[in-house]
């Protein structure tokens, strides 16, 4: 079966049937540890432009999941040894402030980021 040749083709007409409209929810995505170190850098792909991310800072009281004792205290175990029981001390954690269009990369420096950039296909450096 051949096909057509280009100036015969019949092209399909597009026709929008109905418009629905999209729910965006801020999910999580996922979630990486940062390297003792690295900084994590936004790149706006639009503008070019390499910076340092901003974070929003939370604080967590009490964890979910972990035990909480009644305060400060002392246990006398069974066998007669004893445990200093505390409180949990509130956790604290980052939330990066994203932008659309932007990029981000965990890096030591500005340099490693275009390494980085340049190993996943987003840019390419010409050297003259």
């Amino acid at each position: 079966m051949n096909p057509l040749p280009i100036e015969q083709q019949e092209n399909d007409k597009v026709v929008i049937v109905g418009q629905m409209e999209i729910d965006k929810n801020n999910a999580l995505i996922g979630s990486k540890k940062v390297i003792k170190g690295h900084a994590i850098f936004e790149i706006n792909v639009k503008e070019q432009t390499i910076e340092v991310a901003t974070f929003e800072e939370n604080l967590i009281m009490y964890p979910i999941g972990k035990p909480t004792s009644n305060g400060l205290g002392v246990q006398v175990n069974k066998d007669g040894t004893k445990k200093l029981i505390m409180d949990p001390l509130p956790t604290k954690s980052n939330t990066i402030i994203k932008k659309p269009g932007c990029i981000y990369i965990s890096a030591l420096n500005r340099k490693n980021v275009l390494k980085k950039m340049q190993q996943r296909g987003i840019i390419k450096i010409v050297k003259s």
